[in-house]
């Protein structure tokens, strides 16, 4: 059983893969499943078919906007895990459309879920299985999706996973926030994925925003759930203002740092970032609301500190364990802060990830049992 990272940085698809082909082989192995993240500056499509058609076996994949590779931050790259005959005991593919609420088939997917294993959705168990959800974050149905499939079914493993993401500097003819599976790219859909692996597996969750001491319901919605007009029956950006001591302008000014969440458990967020703010006081967030929820109030903290701290606890935990490989999923907002507080807090950041193999991406949006901006959600595959 064996896994593998490698990375290219070569502007041609076909090379690109060819490349990371190449070390795969130096390592011994013989890919039979890639999962890989590849930039937005590839014409997608010619990137999925170059990768298909190179590593000859089941390929999984989606575009992104920055590339993390071991403890380095790359651009314009494509970065790949392979994984050996018998990593996975079993896993089952779902390509779902999500352009249209009403036309997901929830209850064709449950069932095929529990066809194929032989045992309901449901009661699949979370110390054997999880979910990798990959989607390309146009339709801006992700969180209904994962919402009501929580909801109808209740599964117990976890779900977790991260949206496509691009670059605004990317020419307009490429093919963008899409996901890929066997040489074909996939607009409008999610691509639900059933691990079984071989290995055990472990889950770590890391957020750049912590929770203010106030706890406020949403009183109003817009024309859609993203819009919320009202908190605790105030104009929503009056309510930031009150409860986080700032000038509006302060706020507006920094949207980024600024954010709402839903207390998950001990410790633990759903974070839903701030998108705009509009002329009468109501708030766009980057996904769906929950009137008469209650949320905190969550704002920017050091994140460097915070993921040095959480990955030492992390290899204390894990010291008799041998680490063979992490996924990571990181906010595209996270990458985006670090970006403004200069190329060494990036370097900083990078480095903490010294002690396994590493890939991930900077993704619009991030899944952790719930549609989430502002964390990053890694799995760690260990024996």
């Amino acid at each position: 059983m064996l896994l593998v990272t490698a990375y290219s940085n070569n502007n041609d698809a076909k090379l690109a893969s060819q490349e990371i082909f190449e070390q795969f082989k130096q390592s011994s192995l013989v890919p039979k499943f890639v999962l890989y993240f590849g930039s937005a500056a590839y014409v997608q499509k010619d990137l999925a078919e170059a990768m298909y058609e190179t590593m000859q076996c089941e390929c999984l994949g989606c575009t992104s906007a920055a590339e993390y590779y071991g403890t380095e931050l790359k651009h314009n790259s494509v970065v790949a895990m392979g994984f050996s005959d018998g990593f996975f005991a079993d896993k089952f593919v779902k390509i779902i459309p999500v352009s249209i609420k009403s036309e997901i088939p929830f209850n064709n997917i449950a069932e095929e879920i529990s066809n194929y294993f032989g045992i309901p959705f449901s009661d699949l168990e979370d110390d054997k299985y999880f979910g990798l959800l990959l989607d390309d974050f146009t339709t801006l149905n992700q969180n209904y999706f994962i919402r009501t499939l929580k909801k109808m079914f209740k599964p117990k493993i976890t779900l977790f996973g991260g949206s496509a993401s691009d670059m605004p500097e990317y020419a307009p003819d490429k093919t963008k926030d899409c996901v890929h599976y066997n040489g074909e790219i996939f607009p409008n859909s999610v691509i639900l994925t059933i691990f079984k692996p071989a290995c055990k597996f472990k889950f770590n969750v890391m957020y750049s925003h912590i929770p203010a001491d106030v706890v406020v319901k949403i009183t109003e919605l817009g024309e859609n759930n993203r819009i919320v007009k009202k908190i605790n029956n105030k104009k929503a950006i009056d309510m930031f203002v009150e409860a986080l001591k700032l000038a509006e302008t302060e706020i507006s000014h920094n949207l980024i740092k600024y954010a709402l969440g839903l207390k998950t458990g001990e410790n633990s967020y759903s974070i839903f970032a701030t998108n705009q703010i509009f002329d009468d006081g109501s708030m766009m967030f980057f996904a769906d609301m929950i009137e008469d929820e209650e949320y905190y109030f969550m704002r920017y903290s050091d994140m460097c500190r915070n993921t040095r701290r959480n990955l030492k606890l992390l290899r204390e935990e894990m010291a008799n364990d041998e680490l063979l490989g992490m996924i990571q999923f990181n906010c595209i907002g996270r990458y985006y802060i670090l970006l403004s507080e200069g190329e060494e807090k990036q370097k900083t950041y990078s480095s903490y990830f010294d002690f396994c193999p590493h890939i991930g991406f900077a993704s619009s949006s991030e899944f952790f049992n719930d549609f989430i901006n502002y964390t990053s959600a890694s799995i760690l595959f260990y024996e």
